[in-house]
């Protein structure tokens, strides 16, 4: 139990020095003082977050379709507005679940993984985090920790608990 809560611990530490890197290089964002807003996706006059948000959910019906790179591309610019949205909020538990997931969907579980895990910190109980983490360490071969998410939501009665526990069992 304490080897789980000072790799917990390790791994926010590395988040905080990861936001604060982030926030103070301005993530590429910005140029002589001028936000720059991801280009070619029209998606109207949403906020950053809900733009995001709406390129997510075409990047994954186009995956489901098996239009792989397509789907890619829609994914990177998601993660430009939830990058900017973060920058506006640096403290909103969805902004950190989507780049959580985004990060996990370009393959970069490292930073997936620090996302879910600044979630958990601040909402020990959040189902969706909970599942994603879960899935994220099934896929990199970590399936003790993959079970301890389920346990956290073996109450929940919700679809990320029956997603899980269907992965871990197979």
């Amino acid at each position: 139990k304490w080897k789980n809560l000072v790799n917990l611990m390790i791994k926010i530490i590395i988040l905080f020095f990861f936001l604060c890197f982030t926030v103070s290089t301005n993530l590429s964002a910005e140029t002589n003082g001028k936000l720059i807003t991801p280009k070619k996706y029209d998606v109207g006059n949403l906020g950053k977050l809900e733009k995001g948000i709406k390129l997510t959910k075409s990047a994954d019906k186009l995956e489901k379709k098996k239009k792989i790179e397509k789907a890619r591309k829609k994914y990177e610019k998601a993660l430009e507005y939830f990058l900017l949205a973060n920058k506006e909020n640096n403290s909103d538990v969805e902004i950190f679940n989507y780049l959580g997931y985004i990060y996990s969907k370009l393959g970069e579980f490292s930073n997936s993984e620090i996302y879910y895990l600044l979630v958990l910190s601040i909402n020990p109980e959040h189902e969706e985090a909970n599942g994603h983490l879960g899935e994220l360490y099934f896929k990199t071969n970590r399936l003790d920790l993959a079970k301890e998410r389920l346990s956290v939501l073996k109450n929940c009665d919700c679809v990320h608990y029956q997603l899980l526990k269907k992965i871990i069992v197979q």
